[in-house]
């Protein structure tokens, strides 16, 4: 069997360990930023390489989207801290 790109893709090494998340919108609380920590330390934990990194999709009232990396400095008390370039 030919492998495919999905298959090359998988298998670099920072996405070797990366399994399927299935979130089920009742298994997100009110408030999802301590579980979106604990997935930050669970990807650290397991050797990822910069796993605190985000990216941030937005849409402008015209409908154009835009997207940018952010690193995450801080999740405390409901509320989470980001920088930008």
């Amino acid at each position: 069997m030919r492998e495919t790109m999905r298959d090359r893709l998988r298998s670099i090494p920072v996405f070797a360990d990366v399994g399927t998340a299935h979130v089920q919108d009742h298994d997100v609380p009110d408030n999802p930023l301590p579980l979106v920590g604990d997935w930050i330390l669970a990807a650290g934990a397991t050797g990822q390489q910069e796993p605190h990194a985000m990216s941030l999709c937005t849409v402008d009232a015209a409908g154009m989207p835009s997207s940018r990396v952010l690193i995450v400095k801080d999740i405390d008390d409901g509320r989470h801290e980001l920088l930008w370039p």
